[in-house]
């Protein structure tokens, strides 16, 4: 069942890739989805979405640009996870500060997708957030600490009503 997921978000984008949608009527890959196989807008939205982060994209010139959870995909695509699992990664993902850079996002990614291979989805949200909590301790960034330590001082001078 989870390889089939991983198969029909493969289906999905490219329905949402190649603008089917437009060429149906419809006014969003999301409507023309829900209407296709009779599901919500909203449960069309998260497949599309899902579909989104797992697939693997190629530009017009042919580049292939990788998915946006790459880890996920291979996981996915094995059997491991399902829709619950990749929502929980996924949010956790998107949830590392900018600051923290790529290489965090990829270890919040491949810990949470470990973990998925034998935990729930429950285990798999709770382990997101205490991963996020060890990057963003305090919710500064850590690299602005020096301007943190000595705000700059700002003095303006104005000449008063007497001209002094």
């Amino acid at each position: 069942m989870r390889r089939d997921y991983a198969a029909a978000l493969d289906i999905i984008n490219d329905i949402a890739h190649h603008h089917t949608e437009l060429f149906t009527g419809y006014a969003s890959p999301a409507r023309y989805l829900a209407e296709l196989v009779r599901i919500t807008t909203r449960k069309a939205t998260t497949l599309i979405t899902h579909a989104e982060q797992i697939a693997v994209a190629v530009t017009p010139t042919g580049h292939v640009a990788p998915a946006q959870l790459p880890i996920v995909r291979q996981a996915a695509r094995a059997g491991v996870l399902d829709a619950d699992h990749l929502e929980a990664i996924a949010e956790a993902v998107a949830a590392v500060p900018e600051w923290a850079g790529a290489e965090n996002r990829q270890v919040v990614e491949s810990a949470l997708t470990h973990t998925a291979r034998t935990s729930d989805a429950r285990v798999v949200n709770q382990y997101g957030r205490i991963l996020l909590a060890r990057i963003d301790q305090d919710g500064h960034n850590p690299h602005q600490e020096d301007t943190l330590a000595e705000p700059p001082t700002n003095c303006t001078c104005a000449p008063g009503r007497t001209g002094g």
